[in-house]
């Protein structure tokens, strides 16, 4: 029911900070930031949106983009985009042990990833509400962000020093408040009374406009 959100996150703008896989899509879509950082502890989910970001660049649609998650691996049927040229697409992009990281994350993702695409498109033109997945103009924002070097996918802990303290950094030296972070369950994992996370979530920089989601 991420829907609930699209209009108190509208046009935030600022520092985007997402936690999880496609629904960042839609959030970054509604919000339009001007910087995106993507963040998890899994690291198959910071090597998935390398994925995304490969089809991001190479197609200018949500038709296009959902037809590349659901093309025949074996080449059996006709596709717009089809499952070959995409690994084709990955070893332009990333080499040695990455290549290796996003290529294992397209093959075996698929099957969940494609079909759940499908879905979520058909949920969305049911609500009549705009997705990146049924609006041309939340697409092209996306994958000009992409395009542009305006959305990075990281590995990192909540309870740890590192990267949260290197988005709060990034954040000031750029003037970007952040605008929106989204936690996804992260507070199904962890205690919100570890010293560490708390001086994570009040270091990063906000103003009034700052909202925090979570579903």
């Amino acid at each position: 029911r991420q829907h609930l959100f699209r209009e108190t996150i509208k046009d935030a703008g600022g520092l985007y900070v997402g936690v999880g896989a496609e629904q960042n899509y839609l959030f970054m879509g509604w919000s339009r930031p001007e910087v995106a950082v993507l963040i998890d502890f899994d690291d198959v989910i910071s090597r998935l949106h390398h994925v995304y970001a490969t089809i991001f660049r190479r197609v200018d649609t949500p038709d296009e983009l959902i037809a590349c998650w659901n093309s025949d691996p074996k080449g059996k049927s006709p596709s717009s985009c089809p499952h070959a040229k995409v690994l084709g697409w990955l070893a332009e992009d990333y080499k040695d042990d990455l290549l290796k990281g996003v290529k294992n994350v397209w093959k075996f993702s698929k099957p969940r990833i494609g079909p759940h695409l499908v879905k979520l498109k058909a949920h969305y033109a049911g609500l009549g509400m705009p997705s990146f997945l049924t609006d041309q103009g939340d697409y092209t924002f996306i994958a000009e962000m992409v395009r542009a070097g305006r959305v990075r996918a990281v590995r990192g802990d909540f309870t740890k020093r590192r990267t949260m303290k290197d988005i709060a950094a990034f954040a000031r030296q750029a003037c970007l408040p952040v605008r929106t972070l989204y936690l996804s369950n992260v507070d199904d994992y962890i205690n919100y009374y570890i010293a560490q996370h708390r001086k994570n979530m009040v270091g990063l920089p906000g103003d009034a406009r700052s909202l925090v989601i979570q579903t």
